[in-house]
């Protein structure tokens, strides 16, 4: 099985700008890149002991900034993150077990963010790398 989403962004802010405020009204919004993409795909592999689905998908986001003022300190360069699982189902189909890893790759960027007047910064990082085990029982 295969997925994927393309969506492209435009948008111009329409907003009347306050003397004294730092904005020139040309600020692409905050949290959304203009491009993003996302894929995945699985297989079924049936044995006899069980199905083995082996998934990878892969996030894609263009240079977005992450405060209103757009400042290049808080933006995330355009970044791609991969994640990986593989599920053993039994052949009854009552149970199966899922191990994968998010943020394959450990990339960290910064995600969210806050400046002031007074050029204080405050930047929140991706998580780093995650590792899960799921068990699922089905009635």
């Amino acid at each position: 099985m295969v997925n994927r989403r393309q969506p492209w962004i435009s948008g111009r802010q329409v907003q009347k700008i306050l003397p004294g405020v730092p904005l020139t009204g040309n600020e692409r919004f905050v949290n959304t890149p203009k491009w993003a993409a996302q894929a995945g795909t699985s297989y079924r592999i049936e044995t006899g002991t069980g199905t083995f689905i082996p998934r990878v998908d892969w996030t894609f986001a263009s240079k977005t900034y992450n405060d209103e003022a757009n400042t290049e300190v808080l933006a995330s360069p355009a970044n791609s993150f991969f994640n990986g699982s593989l599920t053993y189902k039994l052949p009854n189909d009552r149970m199966e077990i899922q191990a994968g890893v998010t943020n394959i790759f450990d990339k960290r960027i910064v995600v969210s963010g806050y400046t002031n007047a007074q050029a204080i910064y405050s930047g929140v990082f991706s998580r780093p790398r995650e590792w899960f085990l799921t068990l699922r029982v089905h009635n």
